[in-house]
């Protein structure tokens, strides 16, 4: 891909006031080196919004990534981002007033680390009497490769009391530019179905979520019971997998689904396990739940 030129991201900030000066020099090496590629312009009363795409740093250093086991958004190719500037009510014809605060989000969706030591796989089985196991899908180099990947939101905020901050934070309000947020960071891995190495242990590894900021919580963990104090660990689903035929357990997998760990609310969530066998053939052993007649006789005693 060929070098683009244009401005900075930081040269939307306004250049009349202030805020054109308040992003240290560290700040503006770091992030003033990503230029606009493509922008678009809206006002409101409340904001001035900037909205586009950065062009990826690979492309303006002429960087060869092709071959690196992590692959960067921003590094790899173009970031989306929003700036929202602030504005300052004022009167009917009046002249506009330097704004106050700003807010420049960059999403980093997709960040690529090569899980060494696994391969790609799909579960199979599961149902019926085929029992529940993980098979390798990939043929080449490649087609096996697995990811762990993780995803959020770098936010650089500016004129308030604080200064100029720079935090990874959930994904914005599309609507509130300003909306409380906090470190968030989503990871899963890609495929998430992989064995160990050349062995059948496998594992499924399905949208974890982890929660670092004491002050805001994300909407699918809040609907859950959960306040803005909760602060843990968070996942869809994990699973690990026994090869098929193992002495005793045969094709057990044992797997945690909706998990949610973390403090106040300790531990929720399901737990599955499967023998990939009937439990009696295995270990000659039944499992019997039930009332007896004395218990059965009280309860009627209850209702009656």
């Amino acid at each position: 891909m060929s070098v683009r030129r244009g401005i900075s991201v930081l040269d939307l900030l306004p250049q009349t006031t202030a805020l054109a000066i308040q992003a240290p020099d560290a700040i503006v090496e770091r992030i003033g080196v990503l230029t606009v590629l493509d922008h678009r312009s809206t006002a409101s009363l409340d904001f001035f919004l900037h909205e586009g795409t950065l062009q990826a740093v690979a492309d303006a250093l002429d960087l060869d990534t092709t071959a690196w086991p992590v692959r960067i958004p921003g590094l790899t190719h173009g970031l989306p981002f929003r700036l929202a500037i602030q504005r300052v009510p004022q009167a009917a014809g009046a002249q506009e007033a330097a704004p106050l605060l700003w807010t420049l989000d960059i999403e980093v969706r997709y960040v690529e680390i090569l899980i060494p030591g696994v391969q790609a796989a799909r579960p199979v089985g599961g149902s019926g009497v085929t029992p529940l196991a993980l098979q390798a899908t990939g043929t080449t180099d490649a087609t096996k490769r697995v990811y762990l990947v993780g995803s959020g939101v770098l936010r650089v905020a500016g004129g308030g009391p604080t200064g100029t901050t720079v935090q990874l934070v959930d994904a914005p309000d599309p609507l509130d530019p300003l909306a409380p947020s906090g470190a968030v960071v989503r990871l899963t891995a890609r495929p998430p179905h992989f064995l160990f190495g050349g062995s059948q242990f496998g594992m499924t590894l399905d949208d974890f979520t982890l929660d670092f900021s004491p002050t805001f919580t994300p909407s699918d963990i809040a609907a859950r019971g959960h306040d803005e104090t909760w602060e843990g660990v968070s996942f869809k689903e994990t699973t690990f997998y026994f090869p098929p035929e193992t002495p005793l357990v045969h094709s057990l997998s044992v797997s945690t689904c909706d998990v949610i760990i973390g403090d106040p609310g300790g531990v929720q969530g399901e737990l599955r396990v499967e023998f990939g066998q009937d439990f009696n053939d295995v270990f000659n052993t039944r499992i019997v739940a039930g009332l007896s007649h004395l218990d059965f006789a009280k309860l009627c005693e209850k209702a009656g």
